[in-house]
């Protein structure tokens, strides 16, 4: 039975993202797993604790649950701030208060809270049981009283943030991966049970059968040349990656040029360019991004091979392409025709030789 060279490669395609998605999926579920008791805290709420609990335990581990709500008798200001600096490349923007620091006297301890915002709490607490910040700790022990002080402040630290943030972007991320996942798994498995319902095998089918396209783009291979991550022969171009299976027709292109793209650094400081071959159809469009001498090889093969397509970008021709619909379609039909026509007396006689230079875009 014979097999299409075109279509096994899309199921070795489709196979390979039904293989990524599993991963992903795996991934997904690992990290579920690995923050089980976390997530199962924070769909709880927090549990009420009596004041005398947090001065007994002597590390967060101690405690049933890390999210706890607590009372305490008075809360101090230790007048010891949090401060956020925003820095743009390198450069101090602003400064911030993020928190401020209280004590809590609980028997003959001190806990110490951490207070998000600029208003003082009420003495009814919420909040996550951490271990005591060492730059906390550095800056409250550091007075004549340190080692005294020391002693009476428990080695806990009450933060008053939402414990249940992260948890929502845990579900969120784990959520929106499995079911990403789940829908590049079925597109691929249907891809790969029916490769005909491919995006490229269905535009390989409007240039005639899929078999013998398949055919003439294996054979077209072996002189191709690769552009970027794609492959350029005299007819097709074909991407045939790991996770990514294109085909287009060149016979069917509108207009191909070269984008080059200056980089700078911050904003001002040349950093080199890069460059790019731009191919368009009616339908579709793509973009290679390869070293210069590679894009300009590939449109001089172009230009030697489909003389009618329009080369090089001006703005008048974008205008044409972007405004005129069917227009810019309809002129690149014709001038394929005139092409052929001149072409086929000597077509009898004489080898084919296409001409060197591209066709202009009548106006």
């Amino acid at each position: 039975m014979s097999t299409n060279w075109l279509f096994d490669h899309v199921r070795r395609t489709s196979r390979n993202r039904i293989i990524l998605a599993a991963c992903i999926a795996a991934a997904a579920i690992a990290l579920l797993a690995y923050n089980a008791k976390y997530l199962r805290d924070a769909y709880r709420g927090p549990a009420a604790v009596e004041a005398s609990a947090l001065a007994a335990a002597q590390s967060p581990q101690a405690l049933p649950r890390q999210w706890v709500r607590v009372h305490v008798a008075d809360l101090k200001d230790t007048g010891i701030e949090e401060i956020s600096v925003r820095k743009k490349h390198g450069v101090e923007r602003s400064r911030t208060v993020s928190a401020h620091y209280y004590v809590a006297p609980i028997d003959d301890r001190l806990l110490l809270v951490k207070v998000r915002g600029s208003e003082r709490p009420s003495n009814d607490l919420v909040g996550e049981v951490l271990e005591v910040e060492s730059g906390v700790a550095g800056t409250l022990f550091s007075g004549p009283n340190a080692a005294r002080l020391k002693d009476m402040v428990l080695p806990l630290e009450l933060d008053t943030h939402d414990y249940s943030d992260n948890a929502r972007m845990l579900w969120w991320i784990a959520g929106l991966s499995l079911a990403g996942a789940a829908i590049y798994a079925w597109v691929a498995w249907t891809r790969s049970a029916n490769p005909a319902r491919h995006p490229a095998m269905k535009r390989a089918a409007q240039w005639g059968g899929v078999d013998e396209v398949a055919q003439l783009v294996k054979q077209e291979q072996a002189q191709a040349q690769a552009v970027g991550d794609w492959t350029l022969s005299d007819h097709y171009l074909l991407r045939n990656g790991t996770l990514a299976f294109d085909l287009h027709s060149v016979d069917a292109l509108l207009w191909a040029y070269a984008l080059v793209t200056k980089k700078k650094f911050y904003y001002v400081i040349p950093a080199g360019q890069s460059h790019a071959l731009v191919l368009k159809w009616g339908d579709s469009n793509v973009k290679v991004e390869a070293k210069e001498q590679v894009v300009l090889s590939a449109l001089q093969h172009i230009a030697e091979h489909q003389p009618w397509v329009a080369m090089g970008w001006t703005k008048e021709t974008e205008q044409l392409f972007n405004q005129r619909g069917n227009g810019f379609a309809s002129q690149i039909a014709k001038a394929k025709q005139q092409w052929a026509r001149s072409r086929a007396p000597a077509a009898v006689s004489e080898p084919d030789h296409p001409p060197t230079e591209p066709m202009v875009l009548p106006r």
